[in-house]
């Protein structure tokens, strides 16, 4: 089992492109596996279909040359479960490591980030918009700035929390702020706090809706 969070299976492939007159074929022609051992990836097929650009020759050709950047290929050493920990990664490591799943040049770790089920899958609607979401991705990250840091901290308590079943403590409303909106935009959030539940994550990419629970914190918490 790897010990590192890239997944990235040739660290030193190149991929080259034309650029321009490029096609789904051109695409498929840059995967690391075979199209007639995986399916045709028709759900790819149609997710770029319905784009309202040329991805083909507008924004495939950035791709390649994130996914060929090997000096974001800094190993991250995942966080072990059961401890207290904090990894930083780059913007542009996140966009190396996306780049590649995106071309299939991945291999298991710490759980997959394998795309074919995804691209062939035949739960058309779901799939489309996970994938158009990837793609969406790459299209707006060349207007970010490469160097941001992406933080993630996992905190164990262990024995520390009490056992709420047998608190009787009411909760004050006035702790409480609710807010309707879209999580990204409450400005005064210091961070997201996401409670993923162990017992249903699936440690791979589906074409599934299941949402963990993700709350927004504020300076008001």
């Amino acid at each position: 089992m790897t010990n590192s969070t890239t997944y990235i299976a040739d660290q030193q492939r190149i991929f080259t492109i034309s650029n321009e007159n490029n096609n789904f074929q051109s695409l498929v022609n840059l995967f690391s596996i075979k199209k007639e051992e995986y399916g045709n990836f028709s759900c790819l097929n149609q997710t770029i279909c319905q784009l309202d650009f040329d991805f083909y020759n507008d924004l495939l050709p950035h791709i390649v040359k994130w996914a060929s950047d090997h000096s974001q290929s800094k190993s991250i050493e995942p966080l072990q479960a059961g401890t207290t920990a904090t990894i930083v990664y780059t913007a542009a490591q996140a966009r190396y490591i996306l780049a590649n799943a995106f071309f299939l040049n991945t291999r298991s770790g710490y759980g997959t980030i394998d795309l074919c089920h995804l691209y062939n899958s035949s739960y058309d609607k779901l799939s489309i918009e996970r994938v158009r979401c990837l793609i969406e991705y790459f299209r707006l990250s060349s207007q970010q700035d490469e160097n941001r840091e992406i933080s993630i901290e996992r905190y164990s308590y262990k024995n520390e929390l009490p056992d709420w079943n047998k608190q009787d403590i009411p909760i004050q409303s006035s702790k409480i702020n609710i807010f309707t909106s879209r999580m990204e935009d409450a400005n005064e959030a210091q961070g997201f706090v996401d409670f993923a539940n162990k017992h249903i994550h699936i440690h791979s990419i589906i074409p599934s809706a299941t949402q963990e629970e993700i709350l927004c914190k504020t300076n008001v918490l």
